[in-house]
């Protein structure tokens, strides 16, 4: 969307927007150049399949992005290129261009309840989420999760982003995962409470739409879902290479039967099609609660198995992931971690606790929720040494 006027203009004025400026360029070109433009580079390698086939219908021939991952022949509207930056070294610029283990080795999540922040006053607002930035950047957390809807006690679905569908309680989330990817350097992910919204009678044309709503609206990086338990169907060939990156994860995902799903699932993954639409190369988490949940799938990114903060339940709960075989081979035990959740958040001498056991176990990927950002809980100063993720440490 466009912020013109104080307003949102609607996808069809954004659409005739995108098509008027294309045709502008492609006059500019054959006045000055008598010869057509045959491709684009999209500012900031920002694009969507909007754009693209808006481009092909101008003519274009083929279009170059920023996306992190090899090109494909094929598909000349997605030529990715390397754009170094900070003055990288040689060897450095080498191993990115090779694509290979472009997996995280180490993450750390926190949640993040935008109700934390609200306040009447724009100031006391912009106070707030400076002290959840700063936080977020003492703690050394990889990742912020903030959820998009909540289901309130009349049981009516609320929105942080302005959509078509469901009441707006307010227009914060695409504020917040831009704030926070860059004054905190910290990836944003979208949390989709998708069962409540069904629960709560939102039909499936309503919650695809309110998907590709949340395309539109927010720069989303990553979605997280709860239960993905069905990602490997017996239409889907299996794996014949390791996963790398995120574009194999992506390349997997796209080849899902959606028909061999359960219902939970199968609207989970049509709206993370809407999503990829606006968001190309949107990555997709999973919290897993289940019993029977210790499998991982190559159409996942990030799968997390949840258990409480309780040292003998975050123990087992280790061991049935070492047990599973999920922390033996490099790129399935970079894609796999632990969710400490409970009714609190944890103190911080648990945190570091169960942090230092899951290093020491081979572990990469942790988070916790709840964790109260403005009261400091955990504390931030005494957990970071053995939480964070960050390469250097926070200059104050």
């Amino acid at each position: 969307m466009v912020w013109e006027t104080q307003r949102y203009i609607s996808p069809t004025q954004y659409e005739h927007f995108l098509v008027e400026n294309f045709k502008l360029d492609r006059a500019i070109f054959l006045r000055e150049l008598k010869k057509p433009p045959r491709a684009v580079v999209w500012p900031f390698g920002r694009y969507s399949d909007l754009t693209l086939n808006i481009a092909k219908r101008a003519g274009y021939q083929f279009s170059l992005t920023l996306d992190p991952e090899p090109s494909d022949a094929a598909d000349l509207m997605r030529i990715a290129r390397y754009l170094p930056t900070r003055d990288p070294k040689l060897g450095d610029e080498i191993e990115y261009l090779k694509f290979q283990d472009r997996l995280p080795t180490v993450q750390r999540l926190a949640c993040l309840n935008p109700a934390e922040l609200i306040s009447d006053d724009a100031k006391e607002f912009d106070r707030r989420l400076g002290v959840v930035i700063e936080r977020a950047r003492e703690i050394g957390v990889t990742n912020v999760l903030i959820p998009a809807a909540f289901v309130d006690h009349n049981q009516k679905v609320q929105s942080w982003f302005p959509n078509s569908v469901t009441h707006v309680q307010s227009d914060y989330l695409s504020r917040l995962v831009w704030q926070i990817r860059t004054r905190a350097g910290v990836a944003p992910t979208v949390s989709i409470p998708l069962k409540e919204m069904q629960d709560a009678g939102m039909t499936d044309e309503q919650i695809q739409q309110w998907f590709q709503d949340l395309g539109r609206m927010v720069p989303v990086q990553s979605l997280l879902f709860n239960d993905l338990n069905h990602f490997e169907n017996p239409r889907l060939p299996a794996s014949k290479a390791e996963i790398n990156g995120f574009w194999q994860t992506r390349k997997v995902r796209n080849l899902l039967d959606l028909t061999a799903l359960p219902a939970y699932e199968r609207q989970a993954l049509k709206g993370i099609w809407q999503v990829d639409q606006y968001r190309p190369n949107v990555q997709v988490f999973t919290i897993k609660s289940g019993l029977d949940r210790f499998s991982v799938s190559d159409a996942i990114d990030l799968t997390l198995f949840k258990t409480s903060f309780q040292v003998n339940a975050f123990s087992a709960t280790l061991q049935n992931i070492d047990r599973a075989g999920l922390l033996t081979t490099e790129s399935v035990r970079r894609r796999v971690g632990v969710w400490l959740s409970d009714s609190m958040p944890p103190d911080s001498a648990s945190l570091k606790e169960a942090s230092l056991y899951f290093q020491a176990n081979k572990g990469t990927a942790l988070g916790w929720c709840p964790n109260l950002w403005l009261e400091n809980i955990p504390n931030a100063q005494e957990v970071s040494p053995a939480v964070s993720a960050a390469r250097f440490p926070l200059k104050p």
